[in-house]
């Protein structure tokens, strides 16, 4: 079955925006600018389809002798829907379009807070996962114990996600999203192999493997990967 993907998506009027349409490629697209060009505002919109309700900042204003937050919509668009905007309290910004012929509309609250959140009118799934703009700084960390519950592929993704949840929404488990990969991989060279203790799981070893085929393409020759193995953590003496 041929999962749903973006094809298109349109801004106006609205942040750094007065008028973007990108064509998305179905593969790749690669999105270029200097730093507050805009960048960063569309992984948000896209992100939201998989879960991840990342706020966006409000700017705040002196009006009359206080702060007043807008949510930086154009002036020049909330003129042009100004009777609209004195029925609603929100505009239309922009819209994206899937290849499923859907499309969905890109909606901005005329807001009063330091922080608010896009809507997408009638959001279809996508399949796919969120990789943020700014790398976060990790430190090492030993794994310390094999978890033996992981059942597939999509229980080790949902283990690696929720960390990154935890870290957005102020929370903080004491271990890294990099930790909770190299658990699972660890747990899917364990148990995805059988021998004459362990009955092995097929699907597992399937997904090891498939996420080595994987380094082997994204990773440079230069690099010099082979495969990847584990080994026991050294013993202090």
């Amino acid at each position: 079955m041929e999962h749903n993907k973006f094809q298109r998506i349109a801004l106006q009027g609205w942040r750094q925006f007065e008028a973007v349409d990108i064509d998305l490629h179905e593969r790749l697209t690669v999105i270029t600018g200097a730093n507050g060009a805009g960048k960063s505002s569309i992984l948000k919109v896209v992100s939201k389809h998989f879960g991840l309700e990342l706020p966006f900042l409000s700017t705040p204003v002196l009006v009359g002798g206080k702060f007043v937050y807008k949510s930086g919509i154009f002036i020049s668009l909330k003129k042009k829907l100004s009777n609209f905007f004195r029925k609603e309290s929100h505009a239309t910004v922009g819209k994206i379009s899937y290849t499923d012929s859907r499309e969905s509309s890109l909606i901005v609250p005329d807001n009063q807070a330091a922080q608010y959140q896009l809507q997408i009118n009638d959001m279809p799934a996508v399949r796919g996962f969120h990789i943020d703009s700014h790398q976060i700084l990790s430190n090492y960390q030993q794994v310390s114990s094999i978890p033996s519950n992981l059942t597939n592929p999509s229980h080790a993704y949902d283990i690696y996600y929720s960390e990154i949840h935890n870290r957005y929404y102020g929370g903080h488990s004491g271990y890294s999203p990099l930790y909770r990969m190299k658990e699972s991989i660890i747990s899917m060279a364990v148990f995805g192999e059988g021998n004459s203790r362990n009955q092995g799981n097929p699907e597992l070893q399937k997904a090891l493997q498939g996420f080595i085929n994987v380094l082997h393409k994204v990773l440079p020759p230069s690099l010099g990967f082979i495969d990847i193995s584990v080994r026991e953590g050294l013993k202090k003496t």
